[in-house]
């Protein structure tokens, strides 16, 4: 069972994701949860500041910063850190979750490979990843979710939000726009269960569960 949770910041998943763990785990259910984000797994991101920390270096500092976009300005470093950012959401979408859900647990991830793909125009446009074949073989591998939900928030209402939380990484109002454009773009087309994120949480939550069933 693996069960997909999208939407822009401050959408709602990860309370919708919290509560849905609490359901399934009341009906005996195993759960695990998996966060999803090109180059920002928790593994990744694990193994990237041990390596430094081996070479005598600091680790990159969270966010948009300016000493990360120099870094990204070069095309060849750019280059490898995608590559590894998407060997990584192989291990993780075909190998990892394969095997927790050959051991019977129920997989809820916050994001997947269509939230990837996003990002990757957002972040890397003149890359086009999409057409690169080994983000091709990584969406061929990666387990099928057997529910994607899809929590649909206007831009504004998630700007309000963001503010309100007081984030301390928000993404610039321009990304968020574009990508609020992007999942317009592609849901009715990615398989989503598409879900009012202007609902109440109990609401949304109720609306979840009777898909599940």
């Amino acid at each position: 069972m693996l069960i997909t949770f999208s939407g822009i910041d401050c959408c709602g998943k990860s309370t919708q994701i919290s509560m849905l763990e609490r359901w399934l785990s009341d009906r005996g259910k195993r759960v695990v949860c998996r966060w999803i984000r090109p180059g920002y797994t928790p593994r990744l991101v694990g193994a990237k500041a041990l390596l430094r920390g081996l070479a005598g270096k600091r680790a990159l500092p969270v966010g948009a910063t300016q000493k990360r976009e120099t870094f990204m300005r070069n095309p060849m470093r750019r280059k490898i850190w995608i590559y590894l950012a998407l060997s990584d959401l192989f291990v993780e979408t075909a190998i990892v979750i394969r095997f927790l859900s050959f051991l019977g647990w129920a997989v809820i991830c916050d994001r997947y490979l269509a939230d990837a793909e996003i990002d990757f125009r957002i972040n890397f446009p003149d890359e086009h990843v999409e057409a690169w074949t080994i983000w091709k073989l990584l969406n061929r591998t990666a387990v099928k979710p057997g529910r994607a939900f899809l929590l649909q928030l206007p831009f504004d209402e998630s700007v309000r939000r963001s503010v309100l939380k007081q984030e301390p990484f928000a993404e610039s109002e321009v990304n968020r726009s574009r990508r609020a454009g992007f999942y317009e773009t592609v849901s009715n087309s990615a398989g989503w269960d598409l879900l009012d994120a202007l609902q109440t949480v109990e609401v949304l939550h109720r609306s979840i569960v009777a898909r599940m069933l």
